[in-house]
């Protein structure tokens, strides 16, 4: 499945998740690297929502943190995680979880269309 969408500015809250518990230990085993401590948000249209949701894999976490949907993507060569979080203020923005910063590496700006290649494959 692709994704398309448009790069958008977040608040900084994915930054605080990113780097939280119990989230690091995911998404350093699911990438198998230490993340980039802040997400890549992509706004895409609500059918493209419902579509991730279909392939999507769910995971809960105890407490407070809230689940997340989640697959596998590769943006421009980049392996990434494609993030649905079950606690979130955004309406149709996906967030994207990478090893780099993916605004620096791939030279990507507010506004740029990206496409994502999402992994349909269990992980």
């Amino acid at each position: 499945m692709k994704i398309y969408g448009f790069v958008v500015s977040g608040k900084g809250v994915g930054r605080k998740y990113v780097i939280s518990e119990p989230y690091v230990d995911f998404f350093r085993r699911i990438l198998g690297c230490e993340v980039y401590p802040g997400t890549l948000n992509v706004r895409v249209d609500e059918n493209t929502i419902r579509e991730f949701l279909k392939i999507a894999l769910r995971v809960d976490f105890e407490g407070s943190a809230g689940g997340l949907n989640y697959t596998l993507g590769e943006i421009e060569g980049e392996k990434c995680l494609l993030v649905l979080p079950e606690k979130t203020e955004h309406k149709n923005i996906v967030e994207v979880v990478s090893c780099e910063n993916l605004r620096n590496c791939l030279e990507i700006k507010d506004g740029d269309l990206v496409e994502i290649t999402c992994s349909t494959q269990p992980l």
